[in-house]
């Protein structure tokens, strides 16, 4: 890091970094030297950006739709979507810093890593696989209490009979296994035709199917009656007829689910289908077969399966077609098991500025804003999310200029946004996102002298200071940084430092990715509630 030592400036710099008109000395200077006092020495090749640019080679014989997946937390989220590739190629994407999953898909099916090269990344098929029983299943069964009961009914009225609830809902369930086993069982059934479902997996890059539940058909799910007997769960007298049986004690077991155990190897993709077949006057017909991942569907814009996260569970919800309520209620399972869904929505970073307005406190919360972009596609989504500083600010690409931040918020320069102590996700105010033209193979780190295109623009004393990403082998101090998604800003005036003890240590050594999870006070950083 390049120090700059200015006797005269000592005091000045103690006091916040105040710059007096009458000192002639660059503010940058004075940030460059009051970041070396508060941080320590660091890196001058340090790029101050959690992201990594990473490429797959691949030999394609025919023109084909490469999507690459990268894994972001628990999920898998588009990288890379790349049109009429063919031949042997070389696909470039970006990746977050530490990253180590990658999944490639070629018109949709897994593309056999035999093939691939994937620099520092383990490509999802890389792992060793064992399909010898990829589901089980027992004699063993779940059960449920009256008091359990009645919180799934509070959980199901979530999704009312007769209700379009897909707003309600996740769709394109679709899973990454992680090398664990997952419980499967159903919950109830709530649909007049007679249904089978059945679990699909990609092996060596062909989908494989078994069919597993068959309603009307077995006791996979069954409820205690009157009598006290077990009896199964037919159509029309599913969920709402337990709770017509008014004398079950509270204290029985009054509904049970065997259950299935999925055992895939780590990086398999899998997901569900459900066969539909009517009965009219005693003839069946079958009325088709849906999938949980919607483009192996007849219309890929629908999803017969969604599923909402409650606590450690999965809940599983179908809607079966039979009128297009949309509902999701037919049949709901549960799935248990840190699952790894794989998302259509593109990889996001947060990009946190100090506009260098009037002190250095470090608080990289002037301008927050996230860019997603997917390689392969010329546009990159811009979203701001917050502005801590007071002055006149506009989000930059090359010569687009976005309108002023705090007008985006539709509030005055002078009120801060987003920063303050308590915010939660619902309370946040929100700013319309918008797009910009980057091009197919601009990246996150696609670092010139002038950075990667995006730059923040702050006005002053009629003056314009421009804020960028580092160049190449800048020892400038950062004054933006870009960071994973789940990046929570410090509350204003908070340092970095405060929030997050280890900041310096990244600075010191880039590989040091873990002080992002690091901090100290739960009441000073995470004032972003889930």
């Amino acid at each position: 890091m390049k120090k700059f030592f200015i006797l005269t400036l000592v005091g000045i710099l103690a006091a916040a970094c105040e710059l007096p008109k009458d000192i002639a000395t660059s503010i940058d200077e004075i940030y460059n030297e009051e970041f070396a006092n508060t941080f320590g020495d660091t890196d001058p090749n340090h790029t101050w950006s959690m992201v990594d640019n990473k490429y797959v080679e691949l030999n394609l014989e025919q023109p084909s739709r490469v999507k690459i997946y990268v894994k972001t937390d628990k999920d898998y989220k588009l990288a890379g979507d790349y049109e009429n590739v063919s031949g042997n190629c070389e696909l470039s994407f970006d990746a977050p810093m530490g990253c180590t999953d990658v999944y490639v898909t070629v018109n949709g099916i897994p593309y056999q890593n035999d093939k691939a090269k994937m620099r520092g990344m383990a490509a999802a098929s890389e792992f060793e696989a064992d399909y010898t029983n990829p589901i089980e299943s027992g004699d063993e069964y779940v059960y449920y209490k009256f008091e359990q009961i009645k919180m799934f009914k509070k959980n199901a009225a979530t999704l009312p009979e007769r209700v379009n609830n897909s707003d309600k809902v996740n769709m394109d369930y679709r899973v990454i296994s992680n090398g664990n086993p997952y419980k499967f069982y159903p919950l109830f059934w709530n649909a007049d035709y007679k249904h089978s479902f059945g679990l699909y997996y990609f092996e060596n890059g062909e989908r494989k199917e078994i069919d597993f539940y068959i309603d009307k058909q077995g006791d996979c799910l069954q409820f205690k009656n009157s009598e006290g007997k077990w009896q199964d769960i037919v159509t029309d007298y599913a969920y709402e007829g337990i709770f017509a049986q008014q004398n079950i004690a509270d204290s029985d077991s009054v509904l049970r689910g065997k259950y299935f155990t999925i055992n895939l190897p780590k990086g398999t993709e899998f997901g569900f289908y459900v066969d539909v077949t009517s009965n009219s006057n005693g003839a069946e017909t079958f009325k088709g077969r849906y999938y949980s991942a919607p483009e192996l569907n007849p219309n890929a814009s629908y999803s017969t399966f969604a599923y909402m996260e409650m606590g450690d569970n999965t809940y599983i919800t179908i809607e079966d077609r039979n009128d297009d309520d949309f509902d999701y209620n037919d049949f709901i399972f549960i799935m248990e098991g840190t699952q790894e869904h794989i998302t259509k929505d593109p990889v996001e970073y947060v990009y946190a500025v100090e506009d260098l307005g009037s002190t250095c406190d470090f608080d990289f919360n002037d301008i927050v804003f996230s860019v997603s972009h997917v390689s392969g596609q010329e546009h990159a989504n811009v979203k701001l999310l917050a502005a801590g500083g007071t002055l006149p600010a506009y989000i930059c690409f090359n010569n687009y200029s976005s309108k002023e931040v705090h007008q985006m918020f539709g509030v005055d320069t002078k009120e801060m946004v987003n920063t303050k102590k308590g915010i939660t996700k619902e309370s946040m105010k929100a700013a319309k996102a918008f797009t910009v033209t980057v091009g197919k193979e601009w990246s996150h780190m696609a670092f010139t002298e002038k950075g990667n295109g995006f730059k923040v623009k702050v006005k002053k004393n009629d003056k314009t200071i421009e804020v960028q990403t580092p160049g190449a082998n800048s020892d400038a101090a950062p004054q933006m940084l870009i960071l994973p998604s789940k990046w929570l800003w410090p509350t204003e005036r908070t340092s970095i430092n405060d929030a997050y003890p280890s900041f310096g240590l990244w600075g010191a050594n880039y590989t040091n990715t873990e002080w992002v999870n690091e901090v100290v006070n739960e009441n000073v950083i995470n004032w972003v509630t889930e």
